[in-house]
């Protein structure tokens, strides 16, 4: 029976490995990386490799498939989890795949879109529902059941103490109080949920 990759990849060792694992924090089923990370909206783990700062995960890929060429491919999360670096957890492809996986786990964003995109825009334009909004979007970190009890709870306790209760930040709360996101969940608290 062939050896799971990741105890392989425990089993490396030199300097490098300690200093990349020293940053690992595993769980159950991935591997977060706790070291520093680059990416506004979606954070990416980044290791100094000796010469220069690399994305984590590739780093883990290559040093886990050493005969597996990578230049000009992409690392894809199989778990959707960018801060990954589990190796049963990523795979090779090419950006079209990658843009693929992210459309066929919904977890698409077409405000991103650049002028160039604007065949993303047009099927926007034809189904506006086709954009993730909510808890349907990737980043999301509040359910809409969350969103209507903050609202509930508005005047009861400050923004910043709500925001710990639900684990975000006091400015997300007075954007969700104020109905400039999670205006979807307006409907709930429309129905007094």
């Amino acid at each position: 029976m062939a050896e799971k990759l990741s105890s392989r990849v425990e089993r490396l060792e030199g300097p490098d490995v300690e200093r990349f694992f020293a940053k690992v924090v595993k769980g159950v089923s991935c591997w977060n990386w706790a070291g520093a990370t680059r990416g506004s909206k979606q954070k990416r783990g980044c290791f100094w490799n000796g010469k220069k700062n690399v994305d984590a995960a590739r780093w883990i890929f290559a040093k886990a498939n050493p005969h597996q060429p990578i230049d000009g491919l992409c690392i894809r999360h199989k778990c959707d989890n960018p801060l990954c670096v589990n190796p049963e957890h990523l795979e090779i492809g090419t950006q079209a795949d990658n843009v693929a996986d992210m459309w066929a786990r919904n977890r698409g964003n077409l405000e991103g879109i650049r002028a160039g995109a604007a065949k993303g825009r047009e099927a926007l334009q034809r189904n506006p529902s086709a954009r993730p909004s909510g808890e349907r979007h990737g980043l999301s970190k509040l359910t809409e059941e969350q969103v209507a009890e903050i609202r509930r709870l508005n005047g009861t306790a400050s923004h910043k103490a709500l925001g710990e209760m639900f684990g975000v930040h006091s400015t997300a709360i007075g954007r969700i109080l104020r109905n400039q996101v999670w205006k979807g969940a307006a409907a709930l608290k429309a129905r007094g949920l």
